[in-house]
């Protein structure tokens, strides 16, 4: 009994878990980070281009001129720096969300929790339609529709950020439909 006991506290002690797995990773290569990934940190270098399709990181990185695509999984700080491309999709940034040198994010869906900021010759595009501006202080909160009907507001921290920031209205979903509508009536 005493064996079954030790063996037991060994198994539960020893044994790695998902939790136990998280690790740091350097892409100088294209890559994936997927449903099941966990990273403490990464760093994506050169011109990588690194799409993350789920998993969870702590600290993601672009450096150089790479590119990182996220459409769904969980980031907690992700920073765009030097000429790095950041395409947002989908998925979560939970707390801080950077961008500086030259880097560009593009926002098409997606949470962002804490708000973002934009310092030196950084770029920010917001794709979604309805946009509303709240000056609050030094800094802002936008708030509008992304281009799939989800309701979004980001707080633009700092007085840097908000003029960093490019607004790409595009039609609202149902515009199509009227549109189709009103050229059928006309051709009639």
């Amino acid at each position: 009994m005493k064996t079954k006991i030790i063996t037991m506290i060994a198994v539960v002690v020893f044994y790695p878990s998902q939790e136990l797995k998280a690790t740091d990773i350097d892409f100088y290569d294209d890559g994936i980070i997927q449903e099941g990934d966990g990273y403490d940190n990464v760093n994506v270098h050169n011109v990588a281009i690194v799409d993350m399709t789920g998993g969870v990181v702590s600290d993601f990185f672009t450096n150089d001129s790479s590119t990182a695509n996220l459409t769904d999984g969980e980031i907690w700080r992700f920073y765009c720096r030097d000429t790095s491309t950041f395409n947002m999709f989908g998925g979560i940034i939970h707390q801080s969300f950077g961008v500086s040198g030259n880097g560009i994010a593009n926002l098409h869906a997606g949470s962002i929790g804490q708000g973002l900021s934009a310092i030196e010759s950084s770029e920010i595009n917001v794709y979604g339609y309805d946009f509303s501006l709240i000056p609050s202080g030094s800094n802002y909160f936008l708030s509008g529709f992304w281009g799939n009907d989800d309701p979004f507001t980001l707080y633009l921290r700092g007085p840097e950020t908000y003029p960093r920031v490019v607004l790409h209205e595009i039609p609202e979903p149902h515009s199509f439909a009227f549109l189709f509508l009103g050229s059928s009536l006309i051709i009639r």
